[in-house]
């Protein structure tokens, strides 16, 4: 399953926003804080009933008091943006253990459906909960402090913010971002050095029947700036609300390139279609196939968007471009 909208694989900002995280001015970090506390305000108070540190956070509900230091989460969707803050929460959606950037750590972690059935939450007796969809919220909101993230309302740099706030690790998130940035910027000079001026890597995704080259992808295009391959540029300024294209074999020639990521769904038909296009003389002839420049990911590697597994594509991305 895709956890990713086309707003977390697009362009927007993405880069200038993890780049900038080093780079601000001290003036330019205040007005970034003042602007993601107006939607989450915590003030610090004691709980009279059980003595309990708690903080009131304002959301995209409202207003809820949640323990300062929540030892038992259940996230619905933030699981990677939660390791990365050094917490693991007791439950989230199952599929999302299973990716293949978090699944060791998150080893233990239990599955509360998918959709979230809310008998399963309230087994693990959370003390917090933090969920990606409005919607759900009057479904949990008398199991535990329950605060709502919109999935849809802010970008990764933002997202790991927002969830750094909630969970008292502010420091902890920008530190995060900030070694991303460095990261990030070592990748590109790496890559600069390895490959030649106007080279181009093609990102496709082979699912059920379909052939799809991707005008987006976030660690690809937009974090280390690499070239897609012309025809998608062409097709893209000619629709500008897609952010990939459905294509034939035959004309996958049209979308050649130096290098290839590739993406081949885990089920029977995709295993045909691949094993189909492999065999073909179009595939081939491909310039990138010929010079063993055809690097095949996991797909549950590449289609998250939470900071573990962009790292994870970053690492990787630069391991396969350097061979």
């Amino acid at each position: 399953m895709a956890h990713t909208s086309k707003k977390k694989q697009a362009v927007t900002g993405m880069v200038l926003l993890f780049i900038l995280v080093i780079m601000l001015s001290a003036c330019g970090k205040v007005q970034e804080e003042e602007n993601v506390q107006s939607t989450v305000e915590p003030t610090e108070k004691v709980a009279v009933t059980d003595d309990v540190k708690t903080r009131l956070v304002k959301h995209a509900k409202g207003e809820t008091e949640i323990p300062t230091n929540p030892q038992r989460i259940v996230t619905s969707h933030y699981l990677g943006d939660f390791l990365a803050l050094g917490l693991k929460p007791v439950g989230t959606q199952g599929f999302l253990t299973e990716d293949y950037y978090l699944k060791d750590e998150a080893q233990g972690v239990a599955d509360i459906g998918s959709p979230v059935d809310r008998e399963r939450v309230l087994a693990l007796a959370p003390d917090l909960i933090v969920l990606h969809d409005a919607q759900d919220y009057e479904l949990f909101k008398d199991i535990a402090p329950t605060v709502v993230v919109p999935w849809d309302d802010y970008n990764q740099e933002e997202q790991l913010l927002q969830i750094g706030m909630i969970l008292n690790k502010e420091d902890e998130a920008r530190a995060w971002l900030a070694a991303f940035a460095e990261e990030v910027a070592d990748a590109k000079k790496a890559l600069a050095d390895r490959l030649e001026k106007g080279e181009t890597v093609a990102f496709i995704w082979l699912s059920n029947k379909y052939i799809q080259v991707y005008a987006e992808q976030t660690v690809l295009y937009s974090l280390l700036g690499l070239k897609q391959p012309q025809q998608i540029i062409k097709d893209i300024a000619q629709n500008p609300d897609q952010f990939k294209v459905l294509v034939s074999l035959e004309k996958l020639p049209q979308y050649d390139a130096d290098h290839i990521f590739l993406i081949a769904s885990n089920d029977e038909t995709t295993k045909e279609l691949s094993q189909g296009i492999k065999s073909s003389s179009l595939w081939k002839g491909l310039g990138a196939v010929k010079n063993n420049q055809v690097y095949e990911v996991e797909e549950t590697a590449w289609i998250s968007s939470d900071p573990i597994s962009l790292l994870g594509q970053l690492r990787e991305a630069v391991e396969k471009l350097s061979h």
